[in-house]
């Protein structure tokens, strides 16, 4: 891009000393500026056809997902997901029982597409800059040989393009993680079965849940009365992958049974004992309580532990947590939870258990239900966060 720009400069430059008269430097500059727009727009086009044909390659594996849970709206969900993307439509929209997956999967696909619309749009305002500033140069030139008619002409150009100038305001932003470094752990989106699904870069995995004495499988919830679930190969790799990124997100959906328990109550984590842990979800009365292990936070995720709001008994609430070097963000059905200041990065984190519903030995139980839960190593925008927590 910047050797195109440079060969642009170039030629207006040594154009001011050409024998062309000036109405036809002009349309020469004027030819140069939009082939090199159109350039830039193909360039465009290329990588967003790029991006949706990954999108609609990466739909077809959830897509079977769904068709290996007998799941049919989930199904018929991501192939309306995939005829949009496919004849470049508004995107449809998703019911209120959202699939959690194809959310996640969304929302790397719109966060990926707005990094290539805000590249393109840095271009293109670059490249107007630098052209209006060389033909801002050149009226000055036709001026001073007093070449008025001429330098008008130029002046009205300049007019033409600055009116039509968009400043590409600078955007904090978060790049996405490569397919081969992603990490998804699913349960209960579509399927509620003792099967959990991982999907490690292109490589998918069925683990158990391994549940004890006091956890039952109902048919739309895991109930929690005492016991715990494990998930122990599939929360393997959860350690490594979050290190690798530096980012983590935890989408939840539960319901607490009473706002008596205390001790916080584990309701979901990573965990080794009752002392140490890279994450743990937890219930204290009537607070749901994030303790996440930084580098800069204790080994037991405390100092500080963060308030994620409060809890009503027998109420469903989807929680979505996310983390990255910009700090935590929070929302819960839709609105967004102040969060205090966190700090830190996650090379800390060890190898750990992944549990619901209890500590290790049984420490911190928990009452409840969860109805879906999901674990990413990639940090969500503001807007996916806040749509994925939306029921």
């Amino acid at each position: 891009m910047q050797r195109l720009l440079n060969a642009i400069l170039f030629l207006l430059i040594f154009s001011f000393s050409s024998l062309y008269a000036a109405p036809e430097a002009l349309l020469t500059y004027r030819y140069l500026y939009e082939d090199s727009l159109n350039k830039l727009t193909k360039d465009y086009d290329e990588k967003v056809s790029a991006l949706e044909d990954m999108y609609v390659e990466r739909l077809e594996r959830l897509k079977s997902t769904y068709e290996h849970a007998g799941d049919v709206d989930g199904k018929t969900q991501v192939e309306a997901e995939q005829e949009a993307v496919t004849a470049s439509t508004v995107l449809p929209d998703l019911p209120a029982d959202l699939y959690g997956e194809l959310v996640l999967v969304r929302g790397q696909y719109q966060r990926a597409l707005q990094i290539i619309d805000e590249e393109h749009l840095e271009k293109v305002t670059q490249l107007r800059s630098k052209f209006i500033t060389h033909m801002q140069n050149y009226e000055t030139k036709l001026t001073q040989e007093n070449k008025i008619e001429d330098a008008l002409a130029v002046r009205e150009e300049v007019n033409r393009l600055s009116s039509e100038q968009v400043v590409a305001e600078p955007v904090e932003r978060l790049e996405p993680v490569p397919v081969d470094e992603q990490f998804r752990l699913i349960w209960g989106m579509p399927h509620r079965t003792s099967q959990v699904y991982v999907f490690t870069g292109d490589i998918q995995t069925k683990p158990e849940l391994t549940m004890t004495k006091g956890v039952v499988l109902q048919r739309e919830f895991l109930e929690f009365n005492g016991g715990r679930a494990v998930v122990a190969e599939g929360g393997d790799g959860l350690w490594e992958a979050v290190k690798q990124t530096g980012q983590l997100t935890l989408m939840i959906d539960l319901e607490v049974d009473s706002l008596d328990q205390t001790r916080y109550a584990r309701i979901i984590g990573y965990s080794k004992n009752r002392r140490e842990r890279d994450f743990s979800l937890c219930q204290q009365m009537d607070e749901l309580i994030m303790r996440l292990r930084t580098s800069k936070t204790h080994s037991n995720g405390t100092n500080p532990v963060l308030n994620l709001g409060k809890l009503k008994a027998g109420e469903r609430t989807r929680l979505v947590f996310s983390y990255s070097e910009k700090g935590p963000i929070c929302y819960r059905d839709g609105v967004k939870v102040d969060v205090r200041s966190l700090k830190g990065d996650f090379s800390t984190w060890e190898k750990m258990t992944l549990l619901l519903g209890n500590e290790v030995k049984d420490e911190h139980p928990w009452m409840g239900k969860v109805y879906r839960f999901a674990l990413s190593n990639e940090a969500l925008s503001e807007d996916a966060a806040q749509k994925a927590s939306m029921r």
